[in-house]
């Protein structure tokens, strides 16, 4: 699941309080599948303005290169994945 997804936004709205850094992964491919009405793209949007510790990435999760990069760049500061 994405960031912006249903689910992603709920764990994104619930663990916001509960840790000092959320990180998010969308491509919003809803929106390129099903175009704007199936987009997730707003709801990147509310979350990006309405939770200061939330950092997004517009990434694939299936492009191995640019996840590992991110897990990488925050390394054993991650404390919890959910997919």
């Amino acid at each position: 699941t994405g960031s912006g997804g249903l689910v992603g936004v709920e764990s994104v709205d619930f663990l916001s309080s509960k840790f000092d850094l959320i990180i998010g992964i969308d491509n919003d491919s809803r929106g390129y599948f099903f175009g704007d009405g199936g987009s997730v793209s707003r709801n990147i949007r509310h979350l990006k303005s309405n939770f200061k510790n939330y950092r997004h990435f517009p990434v694939d999760i299936r492009d191995k290169e640019r996840i590992a990069e991110i897990f990488k760049k925050y390394g054993t500061s991650i404390e919890l994945v959910i997919q």
